[in-house]
């Protein structure tokens, strides 16, 4: 019987803290994350133009630089204060598009 109590309380005990580990997203996917919440933020549209396919998403510093055949715009990451566990909440704010060839070499 002490021993089914013992099972009882350690698994009460661990319970909650499997819940929030599992919130937690490995980076793998909190970067997939980050660059479906460019992908589909409206304020992209307005920073490029519909006519220019991406070419490619490259991380950066403070984000994601998003490569079209005519531009390149940085994506910065701004993650908000975590108030619980769980997946990083986050903003994202575009910088002024440039012409592509005006960044080469990074």
């Amino acid at each position: 019987m002490k021993l089914f109590r013992s099972i009882v309380v350690v698994s009460l005990f661990l319970l909650p803290l499997t819940a929030i580990l599992e919130g937690l997203l490995p980076p793998l996917y909190q970067t997939a994350d980050e660059i479906a919440g460019i992908l589909k933020e409206h304020e992209l549209g307005n920073v490029l133009s519909a006519g220019e396919p991406i070419l490619e998403i490259r991380k950066i510093e403070n984000g994601y630089l998003v490569i079209t055949n005519k531009h390149q715009v940085e994506a910065t990451i701004i993650y908000e204060p975590a108030s619980r566990p769980g997946p990083a909440r986050f903003k994202i704010q575009f910088q002024s598009p440039e012409p592509v060839n005006s960044k080469e070499g990074q």
